[in-house]
């Protein structure tokens, strides 16, 4: 879980004993300890988080300084993506283009990453965030890819809405963007980690997240 612009950490309550590490961009993990178990035997650990969604919430304060590198998927080295985000020039441009010409797909089973995107000129919501991210980096305008859920307008959240979009650093502000949406039509989202970090690395690095799971309740209340 993340805090995020527009979200806070409430409290988390673990059904086994459990502690919370926290990285520098504000990710908490659980960290516990597990009983050796007999073979095909397992254990079952239920995690119940609270969140806190409201616009008016304080963005956090992360480094830009990975915000601006590559990173895997991310080519922000290739001629392709520096020669593309030399002509779009800003994010707004970028945000536009991509809406325009990367024709929208169902989710692959493996990430493609910026380059292949744009070579393809199609991608699902990872790519696309992949590619955005790679061009407003080359544009010097850090950006983090953020992987989460999309909420839905009945205020529920499946299991199977997972989801990867972008924040990016404008105004001093980091700002969550879908590309190819219009300004101010960004769904209700709830971040789950952002992509590249540290705890990234430690729980694999991967960019694209799947969670099948029947068991994820979510109730919302409107306090």
């Amino acid at each position: 879980m993340l805090k995020a612009p527009g979200q806070r950490l409430v409290s988390v309550k673990f059904s086994r004993n459990a502690a919370i590490q926290t990285d520098e961009l504000g990710h908490a993990l659980a960290v516990m300890q597990i009983p050796e178990l007999p073979p095909f035997d397992s254990i079952r650990f239920d995690v119940q988080v609270e969140v806190a969604l409201h616009p008016t919430l304080a963005a956090p304060s992360w480094s830009s300084d990975a915000a601006l590198k590559d990173s895997p998927f991310i080519e922000v080295g290739s001629a392709e993506i520096k020669a593309l985000a030399a002509t779009l020039k800003n994010p707004a441009a970028d945000s536009a283009w991509i809406g325009k010409n990367i024709k929208p797909l169902a989710p692959y089973a493996d990430t493609l990453g910026a380059r292949v995107c744009l070579e393809k000129k199609e991608g699902d919501c990872t790519e696309r965030a992949c590619l955005m991210t790679a061009l407003c980096r080359a544009q010097q305008v850090p950006s983090l890819p953020v992987f989460g859920f999309i909420v839905s307008r009945s205020g529920q959240l499946s299991p199977y809405a997972g989801h990867d979009c972008l924040y990016l650093l404008q105004d001093k502000t980091w700002k969550r963007q879908e590309p190819g949406a219009p300004s101010g039509q960004l769904p209700p989202f709830i971040a789950f980690r952002l992509i590249g970090s540290s705890l990234s690395t430690l729980l694999g690095g991967e960019v694209r997240h799947q969670c099948s799971d029947k068991s994820l309740e979510i109730t919302m209340n409107p306090k």
